[in-house]
């Protein structure tokens, strides 16, 4: 029973990861049968923790696959485990996605309703809300106050202890600075982001800065550096065998 039970957690295991990679690959069916399976698994042997990470990534995926309605019934069962476990980061996180999902069903007031709640009491967690919140009001073409609430976000972020949470942070400002036609600092920031990725070896990060540094360089006339930061890009890309980068920093294709 010892075995079979540890057996049953190492499959679950693998299916999580498959699905993980599948993501990223834009293989959705793959994607979906392989977080199924794991959760097939991990609930047999009550795997609460495990479970909920797994809820987490099905979550994201049917969001990303444009099915906000199923992604929060994902978000609600992590939301479920994470106060069960008495979790403040695990409950913030799955506050936050609750409130993007709303956010995409145009209902921006249940939303703000949601991250109100979060108890985000790290630093990390605190920027998550915020760039949550930065997202409704860039939805709503409020596109100045979106960056100030960035600019604070930032600050939060700039104070944890991984320096990968800079990065959900740099990319919408880069996208915030553009919009509002300053281009120069909005280069800087992809920069400053494809640096920051450079450092967490996150290849799939730093494909997505370099894209948005590409842009900031061809608006302001540097077509060979444009050319450069956008090769650069495209041969991350095809290391990583990612079709898009697509991630919680959202995707430059």
């Amino acid at each position: 029973a010892h075995v079979r039970r540890r057996a049953r957690r190492a499959r679950g295991a693998f299916h999580y990861y498959t699905g993980y990679h599948a993501k990223f690959e834009r293989n959705v069916p793959l994607a979906l049968r392989s977080f199924k399976a794991a959760l097939a698994d991990l609930d047999a042997i009550g795997a609460r923790a495990a479970t909920g990470d797994v809820h987490d990534a099905l979550g994201v995926l049917l969001r990303a696959a444009g099915d906000p309605v199923q992604a929060m019934a994902s978000f609600q069962h992590e939301l479920l485990i994470a106060r069960e476990r008495g979790d403040d980061h695990l409950i913030t996180q799955a506050l936050v996605h609750l409130a993007a999902c709303h956010a995409d069903l145009d209902k921006p007031g249940v939303a703000v309703a949601y991250l109100d709640s979060c108890p985000a009491r790290s630093n990390a967690d605190r920027s998550a809300v915020l760039n949550e919140r930065a997202r409704i009001l860039e939805l709503q073409g409020r596109d100045k106050d979106a960056l100030d609430e960035l600019e604070k976000s930032q600050a939060f972020a700039s104070r944890t202890d991984n320096e990968w949470d800079e990065l959900p942070v740099l990319t919408p400002m880069a996208r915030s600075c553009y919009r509002l036609g300053d281009m120069r600092r909005g280069l800087r920031v992809s920069q400053q982001c494809a640096d920051v990725a450079e450092r967490m070896h996150d290849l799939t990060a730093e494909c997505g800065c370099l894209v948005l540094a590409g842009e900031g360089l061809h608006a302001l006339g540097d077509m060979n550096g444009a050319e450069t930061a956008l090769r650069k890009a495209m041969d991350l890309a095809r290391i990583t065998g990612n079709i898009g980068v697509s991630r919680e920093l959202g995707d430059e294709g």
